[in-house]
């Protein structure tokens, strides 16, 4: 499995991969923190936080993509992407991290000059800047991009459409994730897409921000919550027995 390396950014703390049985008395760490240790032993990092004890990371190993280590613009924060899952972890307390919104993961770029480590999926693309999680966008494409150049101001993608046996050039702003949505609207909106497919709407995410669902689904006004869920079931029990009991009266008379 080769493992890629990359800690442009400043970091405080040593990162590597232990060739050697773990000592009982490492401290260690899984990820996903609901990862079965005894199913099988995952990717290990073992990471030297200047700052604080040494501890070992077990990743979950879920695809055949990209697996690497990076360092983030913070430098008390590590990240590693482990057979397509991605993961970024305070590396003084690994007990906080959170799992990157892209998977699988195909590609990193660190962009030192302007503090901004980006990772691509196969449709999606994510940001994230010395604050934490920056911006993503979901989707850009019906068939997927490919990666073009990546500077300090844009990220240039090519989408793709294998329907029409098309492929067009996207520029992103590297700062704020906007892009041109009127050539891709337009570029889809061809007769013999719009029988068929709806035009690609850019959605930019951010953490705490309510997603807009499609106008035209109807959404019910209320939805059961697991209380209401489970009174209904076991209501719905109930009658299946007392129709089945009747049944069987009926029968046997």
């Amino acid at each position: 499995m080769a493992v890629k390396f990359d800690l442009s950014f400043p970091h405080r703390y040593d990162v590597e991969l232990p060739i050697y049985s773990v000592p009982d008395k490492t401290q260690r760490y899984y990820f996903p923190d609901n990862k079965d240790p005894n199913i099988f032993e995952g990717f290990l990092v073992q990471v030297t936080p200047y700052d604080g004890p040494r501890w070992i990371g077990d990743f979950d190993r879920a695809y055949t993509t990209i697996t690497g280590i990076f360092s983030c613009p913070d430098e008390n924060t590590l990240c590693v992407v482990s057979g397509g899952m991605g993961f970024i972890i305070q590396v003084d307390n690994p007990q906080v991290w959170e799992e990157i919104p892209v998977f699988p993961i195909i590609n990193v770029h660190l962009l030192t000059e302007v503090q901004k480590l980006v990772l691509f999926g196969f449709r999606d693309i994510v940001v994230y800047g010395a604050e934490g999680f920056l911006w993503r966008i979901e989707n850009p494409a019906w068939d997927g991009i490919e990666i073009g150049d990546v500077t300090r101001d844009e990220l240039n993608i090519t989408v793709r459409n294998h329907y029409q046996q098309r492929e067009m050039n996207v520029v992103i702003d590297i700062a704020t994730g906007k892009y041109d949505d009127l050539s891709l609207v337009e570029w889809f909106l061809r007769p013999e897409m719009s029988t068929s497919y709806p035009s690609p709407v850019r959605r930019i995410i951010k953490p705490g921000e309510r997603i807009q669902l499609e106008k035209s689904i109807k959404q019910p006004q209320q939805l059961f919550d697991w209380e209401t869920y489970n009174k209904f079931l076991n209501q719905r029990g109930s009658l299946e027995q007392e129709s089945k009991g009747s049944l069987e009266n009926n029968f046997g008379h």
